[in-house]
């Protein structure tokens, strides 16, 4: 049985704020079905050892800190390859401006030479107690890079949602390899 499966991919055009005007961008949304509860799944969201898990083979970064913090902005290096051919490396920075853990949904503002709005929201919502409902959802403007841009986003967020599909395996064996509760996640062994 798949741990996880994407529901939704979709590019979309949308207004977005850049400088104090209401410009055309994109709102990229993937959606998975997570075959974990909610509370694990959040807890394992909050760890950079699940992002740079998930982002492996299509993007990395350079330091990050180990949980993330409200308001903090982090100043990180990113590595991908633009339209899958193109290695690419950027500065890139991240500001967290909302961590609900009543409602499971964090945002960030970001950004980075090239994309000068970045603002992204992860939310997670309980199907039931096995089954928990991931979206991303991001907003971008890169000016006339947007639609590329965002089509670089749609896929690196399908890989990362792949992704989620073998974390889900990974902490299912490894919370059944013993019956004492495990302290670390198995992403950051």
């Amino acid at each position: 049985m798949s741990s996880a499966s994407i529901i939704e991919s979709r590019i979309t055009t949308t207004p977005v704020e850049y400088q104090w005007r209401r410009v055309n961008g994109k709102l990229i949304e993937v959606s998975s079905i997570l075959n974990i509860g909610i509370q694990k799944a959040w807890d394992e969201l909050q760890q950079t050892s699940l992002l740079r898990y998930i982002s492996d083979g299509k993007t990395s970064f350079s330091e990050l800190p180990e949980k993330w913090d409200l308001g903090v902005d982090i100043q990180t290096t990113v590595k991908t390859h633009l339209l899958k051919l193109i290695p690419m490396t950027t500065p890139h920075s991240i500001r967290f401006t909302n961590i609900d853990h009543y409602n499971h949904l964090a945002s960030t503002h970001e950004r980075n030479p090239t994309i000068k709005v970045w603002d992204h929201n992860m939310k997670m919502k309980e199907i039931d107690e096995d089954e928990t409902l991931y979206t991303d959802q991001i907003f971008i403007y890169a000016g006339i890079l947007s639609w590329i841009v965002a089509k670089q986003t749609k896929w690196l967020y399908e890989h990362r949602h792949k992704n989620w599909q073998r974390v889900v395996d990974i902490l299912d064996r490894w919370e059944s390899t013993s019956d004492e509760q495990h302290l670390i996640s198995p992403l950051t062994i």
